[in-house]
């Protein structure tokens, strides 16, 4: 959630995978300092080895995130805005349906359109090997 409701301020000129990992490397670490005490939180060290790991992706999970990126930019109208009150308002269908005047059913199944749009996207721009 951090990193979508942080988009807006994502350098496109930057690797989006680095970007990404360090704003959820920073609000773990901010949780680690809340929780200090409970003894069922990783220290510093298991945060920065998961972290490496994460950075050691394959690069084609790392592709599928740029692509994943391309295809969300091209998102607009009543689809951008079902996904920005799905996963950067955090809102259920049916919060969504009284914001947009839909019902519930019908906006459950629009996200489902929506991912399914998305999968097919990052599909033919995996195939494609590049950004389509």
């Amino acid at each position: 959630m951090a990193v979508i409701e942080s988009f807006d301020r994502y350098d496109s000129s930057l690797p989006f995978v680095g970007w990404a990992l360090g704003i959820a490397q920073n609000h773990v670490g901010l949780h680690l300092r809340r929780v200090r005490r409970d003894r069922h939180v990783f220290d510093d060290e298991t945060i920065t080895g998961l972290a490496s790991a994460f950075e050691a992706v394959p690069a084609e999970a790392t592709h599928k995130l740029n692509f994943l990126q391309d295809c969300l930019r091209s998102l607009d109208g009543r689809v951008k805005e079902l996904c920005d009150l799905q996963y950067r308002q955090d809102l259920k269908p049916a919060a969504i349906a009284d914001v947009v005047g839909m019902t519930e059913n019908s906006v459950a199944k629009a996200l489902q359109r929506i991912r399914d749009q998305l999968r097919a996207c990052i599909e033919r721009k995996t195939a494609l090997g590049r950004p389509a």
